[in-house]
């Protein structure tokens, strides 16, 4: 509006006749009207931005829980489960551990069998006979 009043002043300080100035203001309100639009549209693209961007976020959260249900599923397979008795128990305990978990634990045990073996062995051997 403050632009209308401004060409009307421009227009009757010109002298000009009044199918001008009626031209000119249809000319303004065409502007007006198009740079509402261009909000409009502008407004339009940000929503149609702020879904896509919902849909990518929603898309990134399946993804990572995907990834995470493969790599609890191929940490499943990698594991081995035994029944193990422990001492003093008459119940037995499920023990799931990977393969070169319970290599390292059948060597610790294996070397802790050969000492003791050993510490046996020396104490029987220089004996006080």
């Amino acid at each position: 509006m403050r632009l209308m009043g401004i060409v009307l002043s421009a227009v009757l300080a010109a002298g000009l006749s009044e199918s001008v100035w009626a031209d000119a203001a249809v000319m303004q309100v065409a502007q007006v009207e198009a740079g509402s639009q261009a909000r409009e549209e502008t407004k339009a693209e940000r929503k149609a931005r702020e879904k896509a961007e919902r849909q990518a976020r929603k898309e990134q959260k399946r993804a990572e829980k995907e990834a995470r249900k493969q790599r609890k599923q191929a940490a499943k397979a990698n594991r081995e489960c035994r029944r193990i008795k422990e001492t003093g128990s008459r119940i037995a305990s499920r023990v799931c551990r990977t393969p070169s978990e319970w290599r390292r634990i059948e060597e610790n045990s294996r070397d802790s069998v050969e000492r003791v073996k050993e510490g046996v062995t020396r104490n029987t051997a220089g004996g006080d006979s």
